[in-house]
């Protein structure tokens, strides 16, 4: 598992084995994240 910061939110295969609650809570997290690292992105 190759993460840039120690600190990242759990992969897909983690998140997956969450229940239900924890897991929507998880791919919010996620999301957030990704949203973040592709505004950081020059255009």
């Amino acid at each position: 598992m190759t993460m840039d910061n120690e600190n990242q939110s759990p992969s897909i295969e983690q998140i997956s084995e969450l229940p239900l609650d924890e897991r929507a809570a998880a791919f919010t997290v996620l999301e957030g994240e990704i949203r973040q690292r592709l505004d950081e992105q020059p255009r």
